[in-house]
């Protein structure tokens, strides 16, 4: 399972989603990302650039409070 924005979590902790996540994967550009204690892996990129590297690992993405730092022309 991939959280898009993973950098410190702002949002709060995901208890159902760790129980239920075999693996959590947390990408995010902030240098903040190895700080979230819920993701048993953690990459400093933006999405873009992590995609590219792995482009059909996951099946299930989710992100909380990141869609404000998507550029409008992205949306």
């Amino acid at each position: 399972m991939l959280n898009v924005g993973g950098g410190c979590n702002a949002s709060g902790d995901f208890p159902r989603i760790r129980r239920r996540a075999g693996w959590l994967v947390a990408v995010d550009p902030s240098p903040r990302v190895p700080a979230d204690r819920a993701a048993d892996e953690h990459h400093q990129l933006t999405l873009e650039d992590f995609s590219v590297e792995h482009p059909d690992r996951f099946d299930v993405v989710f992100a909380v409070f990141v869609m404000g730092h998507v550029p409008a022309r992205s949306r």
